[in-house]
């Protein structure tokens, strides 16, 4: 769910990102969020990302794509945070 992917981000992990949320969806294309959640990478590209992050937990993750999957660079959508 997008909606709670936004809201995880925002807790979980935009103090360490140091990026809104926007900014960090814009990172990649919706598919290259969606190779890095297919070959089990998410965690540790959000990580790269986000050196100040240490530890994402696995329950977070398909909200957290869902939502870097909706806002991402060539989706031309744009989240209010």
């Amino acid at each position: 769910d997008p909606a709670k992917g936004q809201k995880l981000y925002l807790k979980k992990l935009k103090k360490g990102c140091g990026l809104n949320g926007a900014k960090m969806a814009a990172k990649h294309t919706q598919d290259e969020w969606e190779a890095l959640k297919d070959g089990g990478k998410l965690e540790d590209e959000i990580k790269k990302i986000c050196p100040n992050v240490k530890d994402v937990k696995d329950k977070y993750l398909p909200d957290m794509f869902d939502f870097f999957h909706e806002y991402g660079s060539d989706s031309g959508n744009v989240p209010s945070c």
